[in-house]
């Protein structure tokens, strides 16, 4: 059996600007975090994920391995 993806990816909202357009287009307040992470693609090799995590920290923000985004519902003003 052919192993294939079942739902196509799609990289339309992964930056923190377009995050936020969109949040402020649904009535949402958002925070945007950045995480690193690319160490974890070591394999257990302590020295090649001391060697990723150097890297990426010298990677423009965009290029950071997660965006975390806490996303919330506006409060209703009563009037």
């Amino acid at each position: 059996m052919d192993e294939a993806d079942i739902f196509p990816t799609r990289m339309r909202a992964n930056t923190a600007r377009t995050l936020t357009r969109l949040c402020a287009g649904a009535g949402l307040d958002c925070e945007i975090h950045v995480a690193p992470g690319l160490g974890g693609y070591a394999a257990g090799s302590r020295w090649l994920g001391a060697a990723l995590n150097l890297v990426e920290r010298r990677l423009p923000p965009g290029m950071t391995h997660a965006i975390i985004i806490v996303a919330r519902k506006r409060p209703i003003a009563i009037r």
